[in-house]
């Protein structure tokens, strides 16, 4: 659905025409449809950064109807330290950024970490001139690589993490196992997830756990490896690599989880693409990693 046509977005403001905004629309829905918390609604009300016809307003209830609105938005700064070396980044708008993560590196740890994604994000920031804060919205495990995605605009980052909680943000994996075709080349794993009592860091099937579901489809199979594509309907911890062992697919150089073999030089897991919505038009983008598709798996 369609939320605005139009919009101006820079650093400093989000400007929303009249023509764009809803009919009948009260500032208070308006600012609830963007996700933004009362808290700061009452910060930004206070602080003056909310105009209606270029005036300042702190009412709520003010109707928007034939009346352009203006927030203005607080200025950022890069808050991580930078690694030498700067993000891949496979997709940018004014509201996301989506990098590729490469193995065995984490996405954040400390903000003075200068080896992980966050610092090579940071130095991406830094090297094009952009005033943002380091805002990763999901995580990936060290070993698995593929797409990690950032908010850019503060305003918009409660949109985002309930956009992720609600699965409006659709993540896509493949995972390279060991075994042959499935009898059923698409089906859903339902079985809830605990942490392991016998081995730290580590996680297990549990009829005591949190539910979890991952849907996955058959792709192909090369020799006694398949290919399957997975979506999670949930975010627990190792789900993949959990769910996918418990059906006696174990992936490739999970050490974890999986089987060890040496034709393969990373964990056969990979976050491929990401589908999310523009938070003012709702228009749909779907982005893929083509490093992953063009190098890895073709």
């Amino acid at each position: 659905r369609i939320l605005f046509m139009k919009y101006e977005l820079n650093e400093d403001q989000l400007f929303l025409p009249a023509k764009a905004v809803l009919n009948n629309l009260t500032l208070k829905q308006l600012l609830d449809k963007f996700k933004v918390s009362k808290k700061l609604q009452h910060i930004y009300r206070q602080e003056k950064r909310i105009l209606v016809d270029d005036q300042v307003t702190s009412y709520q209830d003010t109707v928007l109807t034939n009346k352009s609105v203006t927030i203005l938005l607080p200025k950022q700064e890069i808050d991580w330290a930078l690694s030498s070396k700067e993000a891949c980044v496979v997709y940018e708008s004014k509201f996301v950024l989506i990098v590729h993560k490469p193995k065995g590196i984490i996405i954040h740890s400390h903000k003075q970490d200068a080896n992980c994604l966050n610092a090579m994000v940071a130095r991406y920031y830094f090297n094009h001139h952009q005033h943002i804060y380091i805002r990763p919205i999901h995580r990936l495990d060290r070993d698995t690589c593929g797409l990690v995605f950032y908010a850019k605009i503060p305003f918009f980052q409660a949109y985002f993490d309930e956009a992720i909680k609600q699965k409006e943000i659709i993540r896509t994996y493949y995972a390279i196992c060991l075994g042959s075709k499935p009898k059923v080349a698409c089906f859903t794993i339902n079985d809830p997830i605990a942490k392991d009592r016998h081995q730290q860091g580590l996680y297990r099937i549990s009829k005591h756990g949190k539910q979890a579901k991952t849907i996955c489809k058959y792709v192909s199979q090369y020799k006694n490896y398949s290919l399957f594509e997975c979506q999670l309907l949930s975010g627990r911890t190792h789900q993949i690599r959990v769910h996918l062992k418990a059906h006696n697919y174990p992936i490739i150089n999970d050490l974890n989880y999986g089987v060890y073999r040496s034709n393969l030089s990373q964990m056969g897991l990979f976050a491929i693409k990401i589908k999310f919505k523009n938070p003012i038009t709702h228009k749909s983008h779907t982005i893929y990693d083509k490093i992953i598709l063009e190098k890895i798996l073709l």
